[in-house]
């Protein structure tokens, strides 16, 4: 009877992939997104380079985002497009997804654009941004042109903290909790 049970699971995992769930996004080789976007397409052409990026150009009614990923917060503010440029749009269309979560990241030719329904969106994929712009900058890499499509699974997430056996700095905490926003 062991081993039925043991020879179910086996089988079971086995059949996974072939579920029908989504294969996962690949990412560009140096480059870790966590959590994993739902769609990720790499694209012909130049990306970005690290620290490339120096405006910050707002999409019609959309309001410099209150908080911003450390390596975007000392973006100028301006107008204009081409190389350099970070678009934070709020809006539809393309493949802006409906979830007021998700957004929808392009980078080429030297710019980044972010576009969602809701500022919680632009607020994510600024945070992807800034890990793409981590790795390419901890890696000495540019960042390939692509195109992300993401949003959440669920609308609750949480995360738990042990203060009791890690007691650690404030500062800490802080940094944690804006990260994991």
């Amino acid at each position: 009877m062991k081993h039925a049970h043991a020879f179910t699971l086996v089988l079971a995992i086995a059949l996974l992939p072939a579920a029908g769930l989504p294969p996962a996004a690949v990412e560009p080789e140096g480059f870790e997104i966590l959590p994993q976007p739902k769609r990720l397409k790499l694209a012909d052409g130049p990306g970005l380079a690290a620290g490339g990026l120096h405006t910050l150009v707002l999409g019609e009614g959309t309001a410099r985002p209150v908080v911003l990923p450390p390596l975007l917060e000392h973006l100028s503010t301006g107008m204009g497009t081409g190389q350099g440029v970070l678009v934070l749009a709020l809006g539809g269309g393309g493949e802006t997804p409906e979830h007021p979560e998700g957004y929808e990241l392009t980078v080429a030719d030297g710019s980044v654009r972010i576009t969602s329904r809701g500022e919680a969106g632009l607020f994510y994929g600024a945070q992807t941004l800034q890990q793409l712009l981590e790795d390419a900058r901890d890696r000495s890499i540019d960042i390939p042109a692509l195109h992300i499509v993401d949003w959440p699974e669920i609308d609750y997430r949480a995360v738990h903290f042990d203060v009791k056996h890690h007691l650690d700095r404030m500062e800490y905490y802080y940094d944690a909790v804006d990260r994991l926003a």
